[in-house]
């Protein structure tokens, strides 16, 4: 995330340019990334849609770069 009001204005700025949105500083999203089964506690990693994944949070700036993500 950015640190300091110089890089929060910048942020902002960057999204307003490239999709006006304004006070923007971060996108937040999820998504399951299918993984192989694993060999122990396979059951967990089964999805609703039946199949192994993990689900992923992720945060991306202006250009698209991963600033943060979490599972």
């Amino acid at each position: 995330m950015p640190r300091g009001m110089l890089e929060v204005i910048a942020t902002k700025q960057n999204f307003y340019r490239v999709a006006n949105f304004p006070n923007v500083i971060g996108l937040i999203d999820g998504s399951h990334i299918p993984i192989a089964a694993p060999s122990l506690n396979e059951d967990i990693y089964v999805n609703r849609k039946n199949f192994h994944s993990l689900n992923i949070q992720a945060v991306c700036d202006a250009n698209q770069i991963f600033l943060d993500f979490c599972n």
